[in-house]
């Protein structure tokens, strides 16, 4: 398991070759909507959008480690489904 933090648009190559470098991608985002994920699935090459997964929660509250840790196994136990 690794991370890139992503912290300005347009995105940096290294978000690009983060993803290039990794079979499963997951961005987690503090926020319902999935904003970042799908920017990145726009401005990612097709080859590479597939491998992008967003786990994108909030109900308001500060982030829990444990909702998250759920919403990131379900995504993977998807994933290699």
């Amino acid at each position: 398991m690794s991370q890139c933090r992503v912290r300005s648009l347009p995105l940096h190559s290294e978000v690009e070759a983060f993803c290039a470098r990794h079979k499963t991608v997951i961005v987690l985002e503090i926020n319902r909507d999935g904003q970042l994920w799908g920017i990145m699935r726009r401005e990612l090459p097709n080859h590479l959008v597939d491998r992008v997964h967003s786990v994108a929660y909030s109900d308001g509250m500060p982030p829990r480690a444990s909702i998250y840790a759920d919403q990131i196994m379900k995504t993977i136990e998807e994933v290699e489904a």
